[in-house]
């Protein structure tokens, strides 16, 4: 080392120094490769569409209407053919009825004695003081077995309602049948005739029993 004139320590120097030197040099940028441009697309053609029409709606030949002719209506309830062949027509209106005929409708025999009282307005029910009298009229029928009953029921008929009416008396009758059966009355010992009568008549909701003897 001395022949050349350059010691340990100058070495050691001069290697430190190019150590320093290469540490303070910059690396070298990695080169980035260019983005291409994007693509690019010709204009979409313009479409034209051609006029829409609906098809045309089906022709219906509706038929005319009817023609009705207007029906008259009769101002208060007709009389059905059994009313106006009716013997002895139905008594009028009162608190009681008039004395009973010699002869009851439909019937040849005499002494008949007369049993009658008020209903509820449209109700078929018979209250306690009905059901009572018809019991006692049961034990009449029951004592003379050739004696017969014949029941009229009447209830109101208003304007046009003269069928409602009549349903009603029915199902009156039939629950005074029901309960002159119940005490021992044959079906066939009984006649019954549902009749209507005037709304505005006193007792309109009434029954009339005859007994024939």
């Amino acid at each position: 080392m001395k022949g050349l004139g350059v010691t340990a320590s100058t070495l050691l120097v001069l290697l430190a120094a190019s150590a320093a030197a290469q540490s303070t040099i910059a690396p070298t940028p990695i080169p980035t490769p260019p983005i291409p441009d994007p693509p690019k697309f010709s204009p979409a053609h313009p479409v034209t569409l051609g006029r829409q029409t609906a098809p045309p709606a089906p022709v219906v030949n509706l038929p005319e209407a009817p023609v009705f002719d207007r029906i008259a209506v009769p101002p208060t309830a007709a009389l059905t053919t059994a009313d106006k062949s009716d013997p002895v027509p139905p008594p009028l209106g009162g608190v009681l009825t008039g004395p009973p005929p010699t002869v009851s409708p439909g019937a040849s025999k005499s002494q008949i004695q007369e049993v009658a009282f008020i209903v509820d307005a449209a109700s078929s029910q018979l209250s306690a003081a009905a059901e009572a009298k018809l019991r006692d009229v049961a034990q009449e029928l029951k004592a003379d077995p050739t004696a017969r009953l014949e029941a009229r029921v009447y209830s109101p008929s208003k304007l046009h309602s003269e069928s409602a009416a009549r349903r009603l008396s029915l199902a009156r009758f039939l629950t005074v049948r029901d309960i002159l059966r119940r005490n021992g009355i044959d079906d066939a010992r009984i006649d019954g005739r549902p009749l209507t009568s005037e709304p505005n008549e006193l007792n309109a909701d009434r029954i009339e029993l005859y007994i024939e003897r």
